[in-house]
């Protein structure tokens, strides 16, 4: 793969490795969805991506949603799958019930990124993951535990 690639990213410089500006850390900046681990987007991504902002909705509209999904999705599955099966330990669930909740935060996450582009980028991205940590708090062990109930 050469550093650019322009199928994803409309001539934009790939990383060495997969979004590594997502981490699972203990660090968010708010309360997050898990006591013990969240989700966490460095603030130099979201200073670059507002820098070039033109650049970002140019790709957007080009490039297609359906690209950008496909690219977006598993990057962002990786970090949220290891949290689901962190949250999950005592809870008596399947794998495959643990990816589809590990899904449905993916759908959740890569659907709040997307709107925020499609519109603009007009929003303030630290006030839209506030509220995001704010209304997933304490929802995937929940989640989890209905899953495990519902057996």
């Amino acid at each position: 793969m050469t550093k650019y690639d322009a199928m994803t990213f409309g001539y934009y410089p790939l990383q060495e490795h997969p979004l590594p500006h997502i981490y699972k850390s203990k660090e968010f900046f708010g309360d997050g969805f898990s006591a013990n681990r969240k989700i966490f987007v460095s603030a130099h991504v979201r200073d670059m991506m507002l820098e070039n902002k033109a650049f970002v909705e140019n790709v957007y509209r080009n490039v297609g949603r359906e690209r950008i999904e496909s690219f977006l999705f598993p990057q962002i599955k990786q970090v949220i799958a290891s949290i689901v099966y962190e949250e999950a330990e005592g809870i008596s669930v399947t794998d495959e019930e643990k990816e589809f909740a590990a899904e449905m935060y993916q759908y959740i996450f890569v659907g709040v990124i997307l709107r925020w582009i499609h519109e603009g980028m007009k929003d303030n991205p630290d006030e839209l993951v506030g509220k995001l940590a704010v209304a997933l708090n304490g929802s995937m062990k929940l989640c989890l535990k209905n899953i495990a109930n519902a057996h």
